[in-house]
């Protein structure tokens, strides 16, 4: 029981924080630091380590292969995608979906087969891999 609570804890904890911290494409750099307050009178301070998920061949092999869709491209469309990727402890995508940017022109097809044919680092907080969500950005330029 406390094992998976402290799992939880650290899941809720990641995807809150991989949240709030969206990747670039171009430059997303994959460490960053958090402090954390434990709580007391004098609020002792500490600082927790935490790796965000990033593709093995880093963003830009996995712009690479991401493909204009025609449709957008004849209409003159240059939306900015927000995409979700559900990444467990392995590095796997579990799930995506488009959470900001136009659906049904195309973009989800390559996108989401662009983000699952890359390899991923998972994330890890103090050292301790942990599944995690992932917004991920993505500016589609004529």
């Amino acid at each position: 029981m406390r094992k998976s609570k402290i799992s939880l804890v650290t899941l809720v904890a990641l995807s809150l924080i991989t949240h709030l911290q969206t990747s670039e494409l171009d430059a997303s750099p994959a460490l960053s630091t958090a402090s954390v307050s434990r709580g007391s009178a004098e609020s002792i301070s500490s600082t927790v380590q935490v790796l965000k998920p990033v593709p093995i061949d880093g963003y830009p092999k996995l712009k690479e292969k991401i493909e204009y869709p025609e449709i957008a491209r004849i209409i003159g469309l240059e939306p900015l995608l927000v995409v979700q990727a559900y990444i467990d402890a392995e590095g796997q995508i579990l799930n995506c979906q488009i959470v900001e940017g136009p659906k049904n022109l195309g973009f989800e097809e390559t996108i989401f087969s662009a983000i699952r044919n890359t390899k991923w680092s998972p994330a890890a907080y103090d050292g301790v891999v942990a599944p995690s969500i992932l917004e991920i950005r993505i500016q589609f330029e004529l």
